[in-house]
């Protein structure tokens, strides 16, 4: 028997049979995409202290969009694309 943190005991062929099912019917785990904006500051070529200076964004704001603690806005990643990939292109 598996046990979880919360004491639930799994009984490892039933989880086998449930993973299964689940693939079966087109449900797999998602996996953890990289997030967008360290992402786009790799593509740029610069550390976080860089990019942090550079589009003036404080970085423990950048830091914290990058580990998922908070969510910048839509707008904002959208922008540092089109930055990012202008500068990066030419």
């Amino acid at each position: 028997m598996l046990r979880l943190d919360n004491g639930t005991e799994l009984n490892p062929k039933r989880l086998a049979v449930c993973l299964e099912r689940l693939h079966d019917i087109g449900i797999e785990r998602e996996e953890k995409q990289e997030n967008r904006v360290a992402v786009i500051r790799k593509k740029a070529g610069l550390s976080r202290a860089a990019f942090s200076r550079r589009y003036n964004i404080p970085i423990r704001t950048l830091e914290n969009w990058e580990k998922d603690v908070t969510t910048p806005p839509g707008y904002v990643v959208n922008l540092l694309e089109q930055v990012i990939g202008k500068t990066v292109n030419t």
